[in-house]
């Protein structure tokens, strides 16, 4: 069964009696948590996903031997609070409702195998668990497939994804689009992941004249996101507007110039951006970018141009970034003063761990740690920034592009200006390139070198023939 609370029905429980469009979703789903393949369904509001994923889910949990799933939401009440507007409340709706009860697993009983956040098969041990939106999403454990419901809503979306690459071959993102930058729109355009899109004109009970109603009734924001599935944004909203696509373009290491690195360390991720100045002009060029998570500052030493230390454990990834920064030699390193901060359990700094055990010294400015002054900065640096195109700089351009101020609640009384970014996803590169800005100066002493500047072809560039001049018509004389 099904339950629809709308107050015009005179019959709430409903037949799950499928429309065509379903039939193809079960079919998509099935096949891809077989294959062990990613999906990603965009979404118009009210076309029953959620219910249709968790049906299909239940259905592998009564006759699937080996079935283990995860189910997660942004907030725990919204995975497990024991109603029905929860993911395990519906799975217990199912289970309460099923038209024949002898389909149940011999010896179920409700008060002992439906558990919070948790739902157990006596008959043959498959388990479907739920979990809240957090940065060790899906760590504990190994599963047939995970469910990211709403995920565009997630704060912690690009790290619960990534941890669920190890936990599962299958990972089903499910959302509408949301009014704000989300992870979800980076992944839903990343061309690495299967999407399928169920817009409401799939819907047989929709029709125009229903969507007229639902435009007169709503903002124009809800009708864009929530029914016609729009992924874009206004840039009102966002802190650097400045950074534009004409940035990017094929700009190599240059051996005659030294290799400024700035660093941010979050409690969740760790992001660095590697940067060399243009000698005779106040131009700066990124030269590539790295990110990653859940690692100790040693984890990081090779990607600083340190040796690689075999306790710990490199992707393909990793290593390939390593021999291509391998060379790049005269490094100057600035990062975030909270590094300077002594760890509770060592009292010892990340940055006191990278000066004595490595010789890599960190630069901070104190001074300019406030948000205002580091704004200020990254938006002086951002309007004579060049992006060398690879792609770990294209995700710092995506966090940058999708970084934003939090919406003000509308029961809000404050008078006060919202003063701060939004911490998420975006917030390592958006910081690092601050901590570059605020102690990086146009004419640095250190960087004083009259060599021209060199057009390199990094491996990952895009094939093509565009010299500087075409690149920056505007600038072609300064170059």
């Amino acid at each position: 069964m099904t339950f629809d609370p709308r107050p015009e029905l005179t019959v709430h429980d409903l037949d799950f009696n499928l429309y065509p469009f379903q039939y193809d979703y079960v079919r998509t789903l099935i096949e891809h948590i077989n294959s062990g393949t990613d999906l990603f369904d965009e979404k118009s509001r009210d076309m029953g996903a959620s219910w249709l994923s968790l049906a299909v889910r239940f259905w592998m949990w009564l006759f699937r031997p080996g079935y283990q799933s995860l189910i997660g939401s942004r907030k725990e009440e919204y995975v497990d609070n024991r109603t029905i507007k929860s993911l395990l409340g519906k799975l217990e709706y199912f289970a309460k409702t099923i038209k024949d009860p002898l389909l149940l697993p011999e010896g179920f009983d409700l008060n002992k195998h439906r558990l919070h956040m948790k739902l157990i098969n006596p008959a043959n041990g498959n388990v479907i668990e739920g979990e809240s939106s957090n940065a060790n999403f899906s760590r504990a454990g190994r599963y047939t497939d995970i469910l990211y419901d709403e995920i565009g809503f997630w704060p912690d979306a690009r790290g619960s994804w990534a941890a669920g690459g190890d936990a599962t071959r299958c990972r089903h993102a499910v959302t509408t689009p949301p009014d704000e930058p989300s992870y979800a729109k980076v992944l839903r355009h990343s061309g690495k992941i299967d999407v399928r899109t169920f817009h409401w004109r799939l819907h047989p009970n929709k029709d125009d004249d229903w969507y007229a109603y639902e435009k007169s009734r709503r903002t124009e924001e809800e009708v864009l996101h929530e029914i016609d599935i729009s992924w874009e944004f206004s840039g009102v909203n966002r802190p650097y507007p400045e950074i534009k696509l004409s940035q990017v373009g094929r700009f190599g290491y240059n051996p005659d110039l030294p290799v400024y690195v700035s660093i941010d360390l979050g409690l969740d991720a760790v992001a660095l951006g590697f940067y060399q100045a243009i000698p005779n002009s106040d131009f700066v060029c990124m030269i590539d970018a790295y990110e990653s998570h859940g690692k100790i500052i040693d984890w990081y030493v090779p990607i600083l141009g340190g040796s690689i230390d075999s306790q710990f454990q490199y992707t393909g990834d990793d290593l390939e970034f390593i021999e291509i920064s391998r060379g790049w030699s005269s490094k100057v390193f600035y990062g975030d003063p909270s590094g300077k901060s002594s760890h509770i359990e060592s009292d010892v700094s990340p940055y006191e761990i990278l000066r004595d055990k490595y010789q890599i010294i960190v630069q901070t400015n104190d001074k300019e740690n406030e948000w205002k002054p580091r704004r200020d900065a990254a938006k002086r640096i951002l309007r004579r920034l060049k992006i060398n195109d690879t792609p770990r700089t294209r995700w710092f351009i995506d966090c940058i592009t999708n970084a934003s101020y939090p919406k003000r609640d509308d029961e809000s009384q404050s008078v006060q200006p919202i003063s701060k970014p939004i911490h998420n996803w975006t917030s390592h590169h958006r910081t690092q390139l601050e901590f570059f800005a605020v102690n990086y100066r146009t004419k640095p002493i250190d960087a004083g070198v009259s060599a021209p500047y060199v057009e390199r072809v990094s491996p990952f560039a895009q094939a093509s023939s565009n010299t500087l001049d075409s690149l920056f018509p505007d600038e072609g004389a300064d170059w």
